[in-house]
This record gives structure tokens, sequence and C-alpha cells, in this order.
């Protein structure tokens, strides 16, 4: 991170500040319900949540110090992972 770089608002960064992450998660939830056992759910769905939900705290506060009140802002526009919800 450069400061003083522009928040990028376009394409799904318009709805959602974590597209990226969003589509890694779903792929692994498609994965596990793939193989059709609960553990394979579990190790490739829920495990993945936890740790890219740590991953977008650390990211975010970073982004914060780096990027100041432009990151501020754009974080009350949009959420987090799933638009108009989280």
């Amino acid at each position: 991170m450069v400061p003083g770089q522009p928040v990028i608002e376009r394409g799904a960064y318009h709805w959602i500040r974590h597209p990226s992450y969003l589509a890694a998660i779903l792929m692994m939830l498609g994965m596990g319900l793939a193989l059709a056992n609960w553990i394979s759910l579990i190790a490739l769905g829920i495990v993945p949540l936890g740790i890219y939900a740590y991953r977008i705290h650390v990211e975010e506060k970073a982004l914060v110090e780096t990027l100041g009140q432009p990151y501020r802002d754009y974080m009350t526009r949009t959420k987090r992972l799933i638009p108009f919800l989280l």
C-alpha cells in the first residue's frame, strides 16, 4: 500500500470491499459440498471463513492507517463480503 493511493470503487468493489475473498470462500464451500461429507464441509468451508475473517480484520486496519479518511468513507458505503448484509 502506498500513501495517497486511490480507493477503488468500480466493478465489484462498488458493492463489497473484498470480492476476491468472497469468491475464494464460495469456492471452498462448493468443494466441501461436492465432497459430500460434513468433515470436508467444515475443513473447506468453516475453517477458511475464520481465516479470511481474521485476514480481513488485519487488512482493513492497515488500509485505514495507510489511506485514512477516504477508506473510512468507503467502509461506510460498502459491506465487507455480502452486498446489503455483511
